[in-house]
């Protein structure tokens, strides 16, 4: 149940506890890593080179989640994925478009859960800091590179009469090389 009111005390203690569950976590997921690196050089000295390049790969990849099943408000599980969207898009409603009653108790304010102090070290957007690499391209672009390719150089004029603008799509639709 969650404490309508907390105390600093309450809010310092559960930090505590979540620094060292996330702590722990940390260190399970490091030996976890280092068996994994351990068991792939020791395919590398076997000379098992489709294991070994799957091992690779499985830890150069990103997490996936691969939970797909829902529990259903009955309470037996879904793999549907239409589904399991209708039950998302559910319990949704329900939390964040609920109707406020005044005399409702269960009423809860996001401030009395999560007190604002005045320590917190939000970053503001003069703090912030941009991902490194490339800069994301924008979708203009690539679209002007692909007519580019096909050789339409003044696509804006095309497109302003309808039947040249038409033929000149349905040529991009047959183009391979974008």
């Amino acid at each position: 149940m969650i404490d309508r009111h907390p105390t600093r005390n309450s809010v310092e203690k559960y930090r505590d506890l979540r620094r060292e569950e996330k702590k722990m976590h940390r260190k399970k997921k490091r030996i976890y890593m280092e068996e994994k690196y351990t068991n792939i050089e020791n395919l590398k000295t076997q000379r098992e080179a489709c294991k070994f390049y799957q091992l690779v790969n499985d830890v150069r990849k990103d997490f996936n989640s691969r939970a797909v099943t829902l529990r259903k408000r009955n309470g037996e599980l879904t793999c549907n994925s239409a589904e399991t969207m209708e039950r998302w898009r559910e319990h949704f409603k329900e939390v964040l478009f609920e109707r406020d009653d005044p005399q409702e108790e269960n009423n809860v304010e996001l401030s009395d859960i999560y007190p604002q102090t005045q320590d917190a070290n939000v970053p503001t957007l003069i703090e912030g800091t941009r991902r490194r690499g490339r800069p994301a391209t924008r979708w203009l672009d690539s679209v002007e590179r692909n007519l580019k390719v096909m050789g339409i150089t003044r696509w804006r004029n095309l497109a302003a009469s309808c039947p040249v603008w038409r033929k000149q799509t349905e040529k991009a639709l047959a183009c391979t090389t974008l």
